[in-house]
């Protein structure tokens, strides 16, 4: 996709009121940035980052357009995980905690010298 100079404006100011932990997913550099400010898009509670990237998106187009209209997924109360290495940056979820079964029970259990001692 060839970027036009407000596009980049806009790209540079939304990194600027980006949150702290998502600001490394958000480069030029990255074929997939438009996918990423979407994601967070979706996220944030800031009425300027939320009317700077809806102002981007009408830029870029059709399919961008309609996938701000429709969100693939919403997450909820989940958060992303930020990943480097050798340069390339990742926004990855952040995976659901799993309580097993088995660590529910041996929570419950109190252990002393090695007996387990009932409750």
């Amino acid at each position: 996709m060839q970027y036009s100079k407000a596009m980049i404006d806009l790209m540079k100011e939304a990194r600027r009121r980006a949150p702290t932990d998502q600001k490394a997913a958000i480069k030029l550099a990255n074929p997939d940035v438009l996918a990423v400010l979407l994601d967070i898009y979706q996220l944030s509670r800031d009425a300027v980052f939320r009317a700077i990237v809806k102002e981007l998106v009408e830029l870029a187009g059709e399919p961008w357009y309609s996938r701000l209209k429709t969100p693939e997924k919403k997450v909820e109360g989940g958060g992303y995980i930020v990943k480097s290495y050798r340069g390339v940056t990742q926004l990855l979820d952040r995976p659901e905690p799993e309580v097993s079964a088995a660590k529910r029970e041996h929570s419950r259990k109190r252990v002393y010298r090695g007996q387990v001692v009932p409750c």
